[in-house]
């Protein structure tokens, strides 16, 4: 972390987990955390000399791979398992919905909230990004490129207005880049 006030950078070194770290998201604010041993925990930023302090910790059902926090800060999205995604709670570990993804012979490899928090994409091993739209927790548009048919992609993500999105691939070979208004008119 950089200290603006001290001009230098504070490292902050902390064991997060009794298992791998799969997945981190962070807010500036918070740092939520996933891995192997199945628990998901919320830090908090605090102090002069930066530190991380435990707020909560929750566990959840299978391994959670991937993990995107909403801009409103109050629950995010974590993978898990395969093929389904769960919006819980931040402060309490509530868990909002459980979807499972249309294709269930694909793996998320990502997740990643629009900047205006309505919509989440979410990444797969077919080479497909599902967008869902979150108050139904139904899928509005399936961007598939059919050059990259049967790659996995490799990670996306949208733009900062919240026009575009981009999605990259496993091979490497290319990047596809959408305009979100034409792809998904019959959302917006």
């Amino acid at each position: 972390m950089y200290s603006c006030r001290e001009e230098r950078v504070c490292f902050v070194e902390k064991q997060l987990h009794s298992e791998a770290v799969l997945a981190i998201a962070c807010n500036g604010v918070q740092v939520i955390t996933t891995g192997r041993d199945r628990c998901v925990k919320i830090f908090t930023i605090q102090g002069q000399q930066p530190s991380l302090q435990q707020v909560q910790e929750f566990t959840v059902s299978e391994v959670g791979t991937t993990i995107s926090m909403h801009p409103s800060n109050k629950f995010f999205i974590v993978s898990c398992g395969n093929v389904c995604w769960k919006v819980i709670d931040s402060h309490d570990g509530t868990c909002y919905a459980t979807v499972t993804v249309p294709n269930t012979l694909a793996t998320i490899v990502q997740i990643c909230f629009h900047p205006d928090g309505h919509i989440l994409g979410v990444a797969t091993t077919d080479g497909a990004v599902y967008i869902y739209d979150l108050i139904t927790c139904s899928v509005v548009v399936d961007i598939q490129d059919p050059s990259a048919s049967s790659v996995a992609v490799s990670s996306f993500d949208f733009s900062e207005n919240g026009y575009h999105i981009a999605i990259a691939y496993v091979d490497g070979t290319f990047l596809s880049l959408y305009l979100l208004l034409c792809v998904c008119v019959c959302f917006f």
